[in-house]
């Protein structure tokens, strides 16, 4: 029963977690001139739809050319220290949560049920649990 729960409460988090993606955000400058963002417009004023940027639209390729001199290998280092600095700054310790929560329900319960785009619940075939068991090792690899 308590597997139950917490199936359900990954579920409903899961679900609920694209709504908050899909908020507008309003931007407006007021008679001060200072910059305002909110959810919310204010009335009688004019503003801004922002849509918010969350993570990368395009896969990212961190490989690097093979350098020809050592200044190329010099600037080569340089670069792969700062994407480890990077790398080191994405780690989320929310998403990691999430993420681990996440691998621990698609390990644990034999047949998970999910919601599909059109509404509608079906359960995962081996084949794509095992496929979100991969990407969620991907994003627990990424933020914890």
């Amino acid at each position: 029963m308590k597997r139950l729960f917490v199936f359900a409460l990954c579920m409903a988090s899961l679900t609920l977690a694209g709504q908050v993606f899909a908020a507008k955000v309003y931007k407006w400058v007021d008679e001060n001139g200072v910059t305002h963002f909110s959810e919310h417009p204010p009335k009688n004023t004019q503003t801004e739809v922002i849509k918010p940027k969350t993570g990368h639209s395009e896969p990212v390729n961190y490989e690097s050319a093979t350098p020809t001199n050592n200044a190329d290998a010099a600037a080569v280092a340089a670069q792969k220290q700062a994407e480890g600095n990077v790398a080191q700054a994405l780690k989320d310790p929310t998403r990691c949560a999430a993420a681990r929560k996440n691998m621990e329900t698609l390990q644990n319960f034999g047949r998970v049920k999910v919601k599909g785009e059109d509404g509608s619940f079906h359960y995962l075939t081996p084949e794509e649990q095992q496929e979100r068991i991969q990407s969620t090792q991907q994003a627990i690899d990424e933020s914890c």
